[in-house]
């Protein structure tokens, strides 16, 4: 880009005639490496220069702004290419949206959005992740969700990215059966569920008390080519946890071991707190041993969790 930019200085001196083409390939070599500071400089060279801007001048300088998380400079120069004789386009967009999703301004990229609905620019696969990514990280589910239905109706494709964001917004909107319809709309459209599908619709029924659910998505997972973590078996025993299934959080917890899947503190715990609470002394106290031997850190709520066990027992 620095060459770039010394043969511009060089044209100019020369009393060259600059035009579009040349500030166009600058500025594109300026957003190669980040430079939005040089990129915003050439803008307003061309347009003292009296060269007007096309579509390819604007996207370049916003797109360097976004890259560099300048997303408020790439917010401005969007709107002043909205109010320019330039018509934009979703490239456009998407290149602002995605620098407000990586900054987490959903408000912002749902203000983008809305802009486009009004402007009819396309939406395609990448404006609708963005944003319901930007509204999932932010907790807004219905947004995201009212933004998963747009695309369906629109016709635009989802992809797990999308599907991800769509069962992660249900998962902390508390909206359990709606997390595990999107789930099961990934298989109707071809679209393979990932690891993060998985342990999200887990997660959510974990928090909707839908224990059995939660345990079929853990076999189904067992059963499939995704390879499960800590955080699968965890919300897997969680759940079996909350609804006072012990033997079924040990069952889980035993497969964790056999699949030499790493437990935790929280693994423990939960199996720990189930036995727990059906007054499995015995039980509690080996988990606790297991602990132990495996070097587990003991937070005060295992601790907690096995003395009342204990205490149950000898009442």
């Amino acid at each position: 880009w620095e060459k770039a930019l010394e043969l511009l200085d060089v044209m100019a001196c020369a009393k060259m005639e600059l035009d579009r083409i040349s500030f166009n390939a600058v500025i594109s070599a300026c957003e190669l490496r980040g430079e939005w500071e040089k990129a915003l400089h050439l803008l307003s060279v061309m347009r003292q220069s009296g060269v007007e801007m096309d579509r390819i001048s604007w996207n370049a300088a916003v797109s360097t702004c976004a890259k560099d998380g300048e997303w408020r400079k790439a917010l401005q120069l969007l709107n002043e290419m909205v109010h320019s004789s330039v018509e934009s386009d979703t490239i456009t967009f998407n290149t602002a949206l995605s620098a407000c999703g990586m900054d987490g301004v959903w408000k912002k990229a749902w203000q983008l959005y809305s802009l486009m609905v009004q402007a009819v620019v396309k939406l395609d696969r990448i404006t609708c992740s963005t944003v319901m990514s930007a509204c999932e990280r932010a907790g807004q589910w219905v947004k995201a969700l009212q933004l998963f239905k747009v695309m369906q109706e629109s016709k635009v494709e989802s992809n797990v990215v999308t599907f991800n964001a769509g069962i992660s917004a249900c998962e902390k909107g508390g909206e359990w059966e709606k997390a595990l319809r999107l789930f099961n709309e990934m298989a109707l459209t071809n679209v393979e569920s990932s690891r993060i599908s998985f342990n999200t619709a887990i997660s959510a029924c974990e928090k909707g008390d839908a224990w059995e659910r939660a345990l079929r998505l853990c076999s189904d997972m067992i059963h499939s080519k995704v390879e499960m973590d800590t955080v699968s078996f965890n919300a897997t025993i969680s759940a079996c946890e909350k609804a006072g299934e012990w033997e079924r959080a040990l069952q889980v917890l035993s497969e964790m071991t056999q699949r030499e899947v790493q437990s935790n503190a929280v693994s423990y715990s939960a199996a720990i707190s189930s036995c727990e609470k059906d007054g499995k002394w015995e039980r509690s106290l080996q988990l606790f041993s297991a602990m132990a031997r495996g070097k587990i850190n003991v937070c005060t709520t295992t601790c907690g969790a096995t003395i009342s066990s204990c205490v149950k027992g000898v009442e």
